[in-house]
């Protein structure tokens, strides 16, 4: 019998899989995807110039995606989708069959059904339930009065419950998995309880994990197995369950009927034994869930409780010291204690973030060699602001330290150890720039200019000229 690889690669092409490995792979995947969704409900298929158009939609929505294969000259949004179209057409997710009457029409390939459906589920996972497969299965090994009437397709009935039961388990420890990302990234206590008492509840603990319970597998574990160990013990029984199997397969010999048998009972006895630590894998990650879920919802109902009391005491004091007045009408200067951040941890640009404006997508136009002093004057502008935002007190206060400034000391920029580097030059920058601030510890004056001798006001360092000032460390 030929290997798995071996059977799979005579049905699909070589670079079948190789797709999904490129770098564009989430461009391929969605426009598999949005194809799919508009072909003919019957079976049909949709005229290549509509595939385009789906391809080119999806590059718009993500302006900057890159394409293998695209050099300079294709670039355009019409020439990348043109590219996407022949990739899924050459790796065998799409087929373009010839016609008589020179039409090109895309077709899904059949394989790539499949596999788009495996890829759905796993990105949209359907709930987890416990339907009492297991349950089942294990009664009807357990019947000590079935073991004289247990037929093939009894046994078979077992198997395929066991497969199914053991697929739920997976997908509820799955789900649980799941819900406990979720509660981790829950920013607020109303999304953490709505996690717990919402999703969980829904999704797991009614619908799953307290039917799973109810069921009592350790229990009917023991009793199956014993079950088992009946059947296979009883020859009148594997007599009956050999007769089945060469009843429905016609063309098997008795050897390999017996050989089958075995196979399937032990397929059941692995099914058996794979069931309680599933369960107890459930059981802990439940667990699991319930604690880091009392956590955050401790966590985040602290952090809230804080910001109320804090709230507090400012109308509190409001109240105190303005009493039967209206508070548009006191001083500007309230006297309350200055701003702090409680807890960096849940600051972020997000919090700041305005809204992005609509913006129309078009092709990025190429920049000319020629550019005009307008252009020129504009860019040197923008770069003088990049770097005022790019310079901090902080910068200036290290700055300081890396000479060996301390407190006390004056120094002269002719003294200052720089090399003329561009960070170099930013230092001084923001040692300049933030001098008059509130929040420099420290002082830069300017040495009264000499007239008649331009050289003393300004120090070479590397390729610039800085003029001359001190710079005097307070604390």
């Amino acid at each position: 019998m030929a290997s798995l690889s071996a059977q799979l690669f005579d049905e699909v092409r070589s670079d079948f899989f190789r797709i999904l490995g490129f770098e564009s792979a989430p461009l391929y995947l969605d426009a598999v995807d949005a194809i799919a969704m508009a072909m003919p409900v019957r079976g049909g298929g949709i005229a290549r110039t509509e595939a385009l158009e789906i391809v080119a939609d999806i590059l718009r929505m993500n302006p900057g995606t890159t394409v293998e294969g695209q050099t300079a000259e294709n670039n355009t949004v019409a020439a990348k989708s043109n590219l996407v179209v022949n990739k899924l057409s050459a790796s065998g997710w799409l087929e373009e069959p010839e016609r008589s009457d020179y039409q090109r029409n895309i077709f899904i390939d059949p394989n790539a059904e499949i596999l788009l459906d495996a890829l759905r589920r796993i990105a949209q996972p359907d709930p987890a339930q416990f339907t009492g497969l297991l349950r089942t299965a294990c009664n009807d090994l357990a019947d000590e009065n079935a073991t004289e009437s247990f037929s093939w397709e009894d046994l078979r009935a077992c198997l395929t419950n066991l497969d199914s039961g053991v697929r739920e388990l997976k997908a509820m420890s799955k789900s649980v998995e799941r819900l406990a990302r979720k509660q981790l990234g829950a920013a607020t206590l109303e999304r953490s309880v709505a996690i717990v008492y919402g999703d969980f509840s829904s999704e797991i603990g009614n619908k799953c994990y307290r039917e799973l319970v109810r069921a009592q597998l350790p229990e009917k574990l023991v009793q199956a197995r014993r079950g088992l160990a009946r059947l296979v013990s009883n020859e009148n029984a594997l007599a009956r369950l050999l007769k089945g199997l060469m009843h429905h397969r016609r063309e098997i010999s008795a050897g390999d009927a017996m050989a089958e048998v075995a196979r399937t009972t032990e397929f059941v006895e692995a099914a058996l034994h794979s069931i309680e630590p599933l369960s107890e894998r459930v059981d802990a990650r439940a667990a699991e869930f319930a604690r880091r879920s009392r956590a955050r919802i401790h966590y985040l109902s602290m952090v809230g409780s804080s910001r109320a009391r804090q709230v507090q005491e400012v109308f509190r004091t409001l109240s105190e010291r303005f009493t039967g007045m209206r508070l548009t009408l006191v001083e500007d200067d309230l006297g309350l204690p200055g701003l702090r951040i409680g807890e960096a941890g849940i600051i972020s640009g997000e919090s700041l973030r305005r809204p992005p404006a609509e913006r129309t997508l078009t092709d990025v136009d190429a920049i000319e060699d020629d550019i005009s002093d307008d252009e020129r004057e504009r860019c040197v502008e923008q770069m003088a602001s990049n770097i005022a935002f790019s310079v901090t007190v902080d910068r200036a206060h290290r700055f300081l330290d890396e000479i060996g400034c301390v407190p006390g000391q004056t120094m002269s920029s002719v003294d200052l150890p720089l090399k003329g580097t561009s960070d170099e030059i930013e230092d001084v920058v923001s040692l300049l720039l933030y001098a008059d601030t509130q929040s420099a510890h420290y002082e830069v004056t300017v040495p009264h200019r000499d007239l008649s001798n331009s050289e003393s006001e300004s120090d070479r360092k590397g390729s610039y000229l800085i003029e001359r000032f001190e710079v005097t460390r307070h604390e």
